[in-house]
């Protein structure tokens, strides 16, 4: 068997036990909003799968997250569930997410919001930094690259998390979107003008965040969405906000649900540099 489609059991609350004997399977349909507690034991055993919507990781040994780690051919949108069970750094390393070059679209969700980063480790819950080195771990010299196909990020109700740092100049280079949402701790975000493919930057319930990156946002962003972040906004605002004229060249900017035209302004200023020299 090759093929195994499970979409609409929306009640599915265990696979078989033996499914890591179907070692000829490639794709396994399942829908991820079904009620699976973890996958079954030594998943892993599944190294030609490549359709897989989500793994949902069990505390229980051959249903945790190392069970990824040689399964190579994954491809496409790849969802990580209950990342709470996992127990330490190590254990997401040897997930080996960073060597599985064909996802495009990667989402961490965790049950428990309040251990948010619990997936490499209780000590280091306030650096994102060290989640992405957990994942693929590197030193300042090596030439490791974070994620370079992958096109979407959403970051989301990680309530520890204060600092997003350590990106790197070649890191997530075809990233077309990212969502930071529901991080209340979170001051500092890294330094994003080398995403050269990001168009989409949508942030929102993040009230601790400061500011925009020092650096700037690259000239690729189309879309700036900021939502209940209270002192961003004031920091963007348009009625004499600091990081204001950062945003000047973004097509759409929406700040609280209320879309504020770019090009409307820019024009306007045009309007009143020339009624000036008439």
């Amino acid at each position: 068997m090759q093929t195994l489609k499970l979409k609409g059991c929306l009640k599915l609350l265990r696979l078989p036990k033996g499914l890591s004997n179907l070692i000829n399977l490639r794709h396994l349909d399942v829908d991820v909003s079904c009620l699976l507690v973890s996958m079954p034991p030594r998943f892993g055993n599944l190294v030609e799968l490549q359709t897989l919507p989500a793994f949902v990781v069990g505390k229980e040994n051959g249903c945790q997250v190392t069970e990824l780690n040689k399964m190579m051919k994954l491809w496409g949108t790849f969802r990580l569930l209950r990342l709470e069970n996992v127990s330490s750094s190590k254990e997401a390393e040897e997930a080996a997410l960073d060597q599985k070059k064909n996802l495009n679209k990667l989402e961490f969700h965790w049950t428990e919001l309040q251990d948010g980063l619990e997936f490499y480790g209780r000590d280091n819950v306030a650096r994102v930094q060290d989640f992405e080195y957990n994942i693929g771990k590197r030193s300042d010299h090596d030439t490791f690259v974070a994620f370079p196909t992958l096109e979407y990020l959403t970051l989301k109700g990680m309530s520890s998390l204060e600092e997003w740092s350590g990106l790197k100049k070649l890191d997530f280079t075809n990233l077309q979107k990212l969502n930071v949402s529901g991080c209340p701790k979170l001051a500092i975000l890294p330094k994003l003008s080398h995403l050269m493919c990001l168009k989409i930057l949508d942030i929102s319930l993040c009230p601790s965040l400061k500011s925009l990156p020092d650096k700037g946002l690259p000239n690729s962003i189309q879309s700036l969405v900021i939502i209940d972040c209270p002192v961003l906004k004031d920091w963007c605002n348009k009625d004499g906000g600091h990081y204001w004229r950062n945003t000047l060249n973004i097509p759409n900017v929406w700040i609280d649900y209320q879309q504020i035209s770019q090009e409307g302004e820019n024009r306007n200023d045009e309007v009143a540099t020339t009624s000036s020299t008439l």
